[in-house]
């Protein structure tokens, strides 16, 4: 598992507290999530809760498969009957 998710209101929640109190230690550990986490919501956020919606946390590359020239290199499977 990667981490907890937090809702967009949640996150708006946060930096609120944030906002309010001016200290960014005493917001994280209220709102049970790190320092990191709420300066990179503070960067995100526009003033929308749009802007705070979780993203996609899916791969942008393509796994390391075999290339077709890769495939070509690699040896037959060992059979115990072939010639030698």
């Amino acid at each position: 598992m990667k981490g907890i998710k937090f809702t967009a209101r949640e996150k708006e929640k946060a930096l609120e507290l944030w906002g309010k109190c001016g200290d960014y230690f005493y917001a994280a550990k209220k709102s049970k999530c790190t320092v990191q986490s709420l300066y990179r919501w503070r960067r995100q956020y526009d003033g929308t809760l749009a802007s705070l919606e979780n993203k996609s946390s899916r791969p942008h590359t393509p796994t390391r498969t075999h290339t077709r020239k890769r495939k070509r290199q690699t040896l037959p499977p060992f059979s115990p009957n072939a010639p030698t």
